[in-house]
């Protein structure tokens, strides 16, 4: 074997450091590539289950207490519980899902942007004898709910009011006065120790309903929609806001996507709406002389909600498969 020189042997040394040297840098950005995947698959936040329930003022609502719990705890349970459920026409003073593990986060009622359920229903005998008398003058509200457990954090909340202060005519049996409080509540999450964007989640009950749906002539249908356009607003105005940041609006829209002459919503016209004599006085005050000019111009205000959704690019997470 050759002898090496000292300088030969000293180049080979260098470069057996130099070859150390890129090995270990090598191995640290491998060591923070795997640090950084972990931390990923650590923080990767999980899906975000949001469920809507309309309590309908207790009208419907079991008198056996524990039958009503077990009810709930069957349609809020299952491997893929809600996170966040949006309450609509809750009351204020009574909360049934705190036993079955939901905290309350936010309450229009308690806001202070709620009337009583007899003033909600325009002092309808018919709607008030179905509502238990102990809950007549309690506060009618949307509210939202956590579920105890859940991993995503609460960042921010509130309520805002959506209704304008419109007053109704009466006449043709109709009541007179102002139109009715509506509202919306939101939370603003994330998953926690996530860079990831906020979910902001808002419930909303808007204008509509047999109550309302007599005065559809009298500008009600651009009340519809300034209604979720407003809810919207509120979500493009929010703090901290990131553009990759996600809202979703819920609730009870008291509308319907499509409109069909002869299909269910234009059945409930004909046999509810159209015989009012208050909806037939606004009809020829509006010069609406033909059926089919009033059916078209109730048409209008039951998508008036939708319309204004889709107007503001936001889509629809489910389709009519669900039900009006």
């Amino acid at each position: 074997m050759p002898a090496a020189s000292g300088e030969t042997l000293d180049a080979l040394a260098n470069n057996f450091r130099e070859v150390d040297k890129a090995l270990q840098g090598w191995q640290q950005q491998q060591d923070g590539l795997k640090g950084a995947v972990d931390n990923f698959i650590e923080v990767a936040p999980k899906p975000l289950m949001v469920m809507t329930l309309n309590l309908q003022y207790f009208s419907s609502y079991p008198k056996d207490e524990k039958k009503a719990r077990d009810k709930l705890k069957e349609a809020l349970g299952g491997p893929h519980p809600p996170d966040v459920i949006c309450v609509q026409e809750g009351l204020a003073s009574k909360d049934v899902l705190k036993e079955i593990g939901f905290k309350l986060m936010i309450c229009a009622g308690k806001a202070g942007i709620a009337q009583s359920v007899r003033e909600m229903v325009y002092s309808d005998a018919a709607a008030l004898k179905a509502c238990p008398e102990q809950y007549h003058d309690e506060l009618l509200c949307n509210q939202l709910y956590l579920r105890e457990g859940s991993e995503w954090e609460v960042e921010d909340q509130g309520a805002e009011r959506i209704a304008s202060n419109m007053v109704l005519d009466g006449g043709g049996s109709r009541v007179k006065g102002p139109l009715a409080i509506r509202s919306m509540c939101w939370l603003k999450l994330r998953w926690p120790g996530a860079s990831t964007p906020a979910a902001f989640v808002m419930c909303t009950h808007i204008t509509g309903g047999r109550f309302e749906d007599q005065y559809y002539i009298q500008q009600l249908a651009e009340e519809r929609a300034r209604q979720p356009e407003k809810c919207i607003d509120i979500f493009k105005k929010r703090k901290g806001a990131r553009d990759d940041d996600v809202g979703i609006l819920v609730g009870d829209f008291n509308a319907t996507e499509n409109y069909k002459v002869g299909g269910p919503m234009s059945g409930y016209f004909k046999f509810g709406i159209a015989s009012s004599e208050g909806v037939k006085s606004d009809a020829e005050k509006a010069g609406l002389t033909s059926p089919e000019a009033i059916e078209d111009a109730f048409k209008v205000y039951m998508v008036s909600p939708f319309k204004a959704i889709e107007a503001q690019d936001w889509t629809f997470a489910y389709g009519e498969e669900v039900g009006i």
